[in-house]
């Protein structure tokens, strides 16, 4: 087998890379081989380093960087010897494995927006490229020896092709953040093969009147405006003097602007783009690696959307109208100055993000009509259900007219671009340019879900996606209303299995069963009363009901995101379901550990604390890893949290914010669970068992530690690799120097048959090295340790251990209060300073903490 650098010399002489792009993978493959699993193969090695050479040549350290990648996708793919699907596995698992490790998380941080656009365009291009041979095909017929047409077909279906690829890369460049919206593409196809009818006329003997574009557009379900901007706009030029090898030419050009992989090797269905059969059934085929090309479910989203839409204006129906008529507080004022303010914000914004195209407008109207329509149907639910006219208050609320507006933009947003990956950006926009919290968008958002008639499944899971992303961190920002409704009540966090009298509007036979979360009964008038409307008893109401519901959806999401964490990590039924307790209390009783972070790290930090008492081994690293393949938020989500000492990771978050707050109750949780006194937990001074003192310490902030199997190890060579094992800081030695201490002056416990040193348990299941050192010394046979010695009274004074050193027992036993034939007994036992005696405490206080 070859070795790294003999294989790195082929791809360099393959790829003509100079030495400074060589030396570049040659070092972050040095970085990363230590952590790679062994290649057992030439090919293997060789995909594994032209891996490292698509995240070196696109580093933000490389001092030779251009703006324009001069090695693409498909030259790496051509050298690698291996297919798009393939390289794309294993780029993902190095992403993961670069954000890992401190040094080299930039580089997966600055690559991360390109792979993933990489997946994505190639899950599109695979779609559509299936897409055009079928309609292709369906049109114009198949002639594969050439019988009837000779050349012809073969040479309209290249002509199509690239003509789409150059018209898609024109209207939608390759720099742009987000990706082409589906119905865009799937009109320009159909845009295409109208110019391509009209090109091929005489030749192929075809009838004018079947293949114009508003024809095609209605048969094949295309939208026939966005297809005539395309046509007028990027297409129509192309055929003027249709010239197949000028369209090559331009989208040569195009596809090295880009880096990425050259689409027209589905033409010649290339195996880079088109595995063998029997290599895309060992990998899943293409199409559903990357989950997926939802074009048939985008294309019938649409559809329903302009049937329902199809009737609509941008002003309210006659119905809605007549509804407004009979408020006293006149509602069409208030929905107009709704609409006035976002109107700019929405079209500049709009613009910025997806190309002054002309379509922000147009989506703009849609939106409206659909939010007119919303409107409609939630005021003759609750007429219907009140049985009154007058709805002032809910109509005339702006906040609910707001959200209302956001909801309609988010469905219309979504259906047009078809944003499955980007739409938690693309609400929090909304969000801001409308002027609406997320805390009140979800609220909305169920009102309309459960009203909706014609919700089709890719809505439905769409607003299940931003469910979860406005309950999981939305909505805990700083400032959001949820805070202010939690000065009322408190989070019910229980599980959907679980009976709770939850506070909701009595519901009567003509009960709607989608009554906003704004709306709340009031007895004295029988009608709805909004909370910035109502009075205290009524703002208090409102304030529980709102926070009922959102404790419903949270634990919903907490109790799915669980299970599947627990599934990865195989953890045990039990600590599975004392984790799920500990996040319960946690967001029930200590609510703010969340406020402007994620719900996950609460999950995360119980897992860790529960298992670490449970003596299950499941370190930090583990936990992150499988979080981060759940695909359930970015990458990036456990580093650069914002807490109170700075930016820090999810081990910095359970140090500083969650173990001050849930220690005592994982602590007491797990006592309770195995038979013991909730509550009873030992005091400091006092003299503990083997176990409590194990619940007691393991709680400690999150670094490797042996469990007690090991740390009850009686061999010499054991105990010397647990002294070996990394420390975890000053902070907490002091603690168990203080804690020992204590204990050594507490009154001595009746004898048992067995008699464990409880302080020599705690301190050796210390994360610090030299803590069983100390542990020998309190577990020192009595021969060494007078029974004359005796704790000197007064109080107990503040260890200094920075002039603590190993070397100096008289020093170390003045501060411990033992004999020095006991340090010299843990001396002999512990090889404490054999291999080092200069080594000092303070060194070791210092030593590393576990990082990700």
């Amino acid at each position: 087998m070859k070795t790294a650098e003999e294989v790195l010399g082929e791809l360099t002489l393959a790829l003509n890379l100079d030495a400074a792009s060589r030396q570049d993978c040659a070092d972050l493959w040095k970085t990363l081989a230590a952590a790679l699993p062994p290649p057992q193969s030439d090919n293997s090695l060789r995909r594994v380093l032209a891996s490292c050479l698509y995240f070196s040549l696109r580093s933000p350290d490389r001092k030779n960087a251009v703006g324009v990648p001069f090695i693409t996708v498909s030259h790496l793919l051509a050298a690698a010897g291996t297919d798009l699907v393939t390289f794309s596995s294993n780029l993902k698992e190095m992403k993961s494995l670069l954000e890992s490790l401190p040094s080299v998380a930039h580089v997966a941080a600055a690559t991360a927006p390109a792979l993933t656009a990489l997946t994505l365009k190639y899950c599109l291009t695979s779609g559509f490229w299936v897409r055009y041979n079928q309609l292709f095909t369906s049109h114009f017929g198949s002639d594969p020896d050439g019988k009837q047409h000779g050349n012809t077909l073969p040479y309209l279906h290249e002509l199509g092709w690239m003509a789409f690829l150059v018209a898609r890369n024109a209207a939608f460049p390759p720099t742009q953040s987000h990706p082409p919206p589906l119905v865009s593409l799937h009109a320009a196809i159909i845009a295409v093969l109208a110019r391509i009818a009209e090109h091929a006329r005489t030749k192929l003997n075809l009838d004018p009147a079947r293949f114009t574009l508003a024809v095609l557009c209605q048969q094949d379900a295309a939208d026939l405006e966005e297809a005539s901007r395309l046509d007028q706009q990027f297409i129509a030029t192309l055929f003027r003097a249709p010239d197949l090898h000028a369209l090559h030419r331009e989208y040569a050009t195009q596809y090295l602007l880009a880096g990425d992989f050259d689409e027209k090797l589905f033409l010649a269905s290339d195996p880079q783009l088109v595995p063998a059969p029997a290599a895309a059934a060992a990998t899943a085929a293409p199409v559903h690696v990357f989950g997926g090309t939802p074009i048939r479910a985008a294309i019938k989203t649409l559809d329903k959307l302009r049937e329902s839409l199809a009737a609509r204006t941008t002003t309210p129906s006659p119905s809605l109208a007549a509804i407004f008529a009979d408020c006293h507080v006149a509602p069409g004022s208030v929905c107009e100055g709704a609409i006035a303010a976002a109107r700019e914000p929405f079209l500049t914004e709009y613009a910025r993000r997806f190309g002054p195209d002309g379509t922000a407008t147009r989506r703009l109207d849609d939106a409206l009509r659909l939010f007119y329509r919303y409107l409609e149907m939630i005021a003759v639910a609750e007429r219907a259900r009140l049985q009154r006219k007058d709805l002032s208050v809910i109509l005339s609320n702006a906040t609910f007219l707001r959200a209302l507006l956001c909801c309609a933009l988010d469905i219309i947003l979504f259906v047009y671009t078809s944003a499955q990956v980007g739409r938690e950006e693309n609400l929090e926009w909304l969000l801001n340019v409308v002027g609406v919290s997320a805390f009140d968008f979800l609220k909305v958002l169920e009102t309309v879900v459960r009203s909706e008639n014609c919700l089709t499944e890719s809505l439905a899971s769409h607003a299940r996606a931003l469910e979860d992303h406005i309950v999981l961190t939305l909505a805990w920002t700083d400032g959001s209303p949820l805070w202010h409704a939690l000065k009322h009540t408190s989070l019910q966090c229980v599980l959907p299995t679980q009976r709770v009298a939850f506070p909701s509007p009595a519901r009567g036979p003509g009960a709607s069963p989608y009554v906003s979360p704004y709306v709340s009964p009031a007895p004295a008038t029988d009608g709805t009363i909004c909370a910035a409307e109502a009075g205290p008893a009524e703002t208090n109401q409102a304030a529980v009901r709102a926070v009922a519901f959102f404790s419903r959806k949270l634990m919903r999401v907490v109790q799915t995101n669980l299970r599947r964490l627990a599934q990865r990590l195989k953890l045990p039924a039990d600590a599975t379901s004392l984790t799920l307790s500990a996040v319960q209390h946690a967001l029930t009783d200590h609510p703010a550990l969340v406020k402007g972070l994620h719900v996950d790290y609460v999950i995360m930090s119980c897992v860790y604390s529960v298992c670490k008492l449970l003596d299950h081994a499941c370190p930090f690293k583990s936990i992150v890893y499988e979080y981060r393949h759940l695909d359930l938020s970015s990458p990036a989500l456990c580093r650069g949290i914002a807490l109170p000492s700075g930016p820090g990771d999810i081990i910095a978050y359970y140090n500083e914010v969650f173990l001050p707050k849930m220690k005592s109750f994982i602590f007491d949780l797990v006592q309770s669970r195995q038979g013991r006194q909730v509550g009873a937990r030992p005091a400091a001074h006092a003299v503990m068992t083997p176990h409590t003192a194990m619940l007691h310490c393991s709680l400690e902030s999150p670094f490797r530690v042996s469990s007690l199997s090991t740390a009850l190890m009686s061999s010499p060579a054991q105990r010397k690799r647990l002294f070996d094992s990394d420390g975890e800081g000053q902070s907490g030695i002091r603690h168990r120097l203080s804690m020992l201490r204590r204990a050594a002056s507490a009154p001595t416990p009746a004898p048992t048959p067995t008699p464990t040193p409880a302080p020599a348990l705690a301190l050796a299941l210390s994360p610090s090295p030299h803590m069983s050192a100390l542990a020998a010394v309190a577990a020192a046979p009595a021969a060494s340790a007078p029974a004359s010695v005796a704790p000197a009274p007064g109080p107990t004074t503040t260890i200094e251990s920075e002039r603590m050193h190993v070397s100096a027992p008289s020093s170390l036993c003045s501060d411990l209060r033992v004999s020095p034939s006991s340090l010299d007994a843990a001396h002999a036992l512990t090889l404490v300073a054999a291999e080092d005696p200069a080594s000092s405490l303070d060194s070791i206080l210092n030593s590393s903490q576990d990082t990700l």
